[in-house]
């Protein structure tokens, strides 16, 4: 069970806050692919690039690797 699983049936502001915790425990324990789909889920352009950008991400073999986040960025946020 996902850390988050439950974030849906609590009520606003308090699922925002959940899902920030939970990606701040993601990060601490190097868990990035999570980290990063919690930022995508709250729509956190710096954050996202802060975890696409994060030195231990294996999702992302080189931070050099051309790959053009402002795109990735734009079409998670609008999806």
């Amino acid at each position: 069970m996902t850390l988050y699983s439950c974030v849906n049936l609590l009520p606003p502001p308090d699922d925002i806050s959940f899902l920030r915790a939970a990606h701040t425990i993601y990060v601490q324990h190097s868990k990035f692919p999570e980290a990063l789909g919690l930022s995508i889920r709250l729509g956190d352009p710096d954050l996202i690039r802060q975890d696409f950008n994060a030195p231990g991400n294996p999702s992302v073999p080189c931070p050099n690797n051309n790959t053009n986040l402002s795109v990735l960025i734009s079409t998670s946020i609008v999806s």
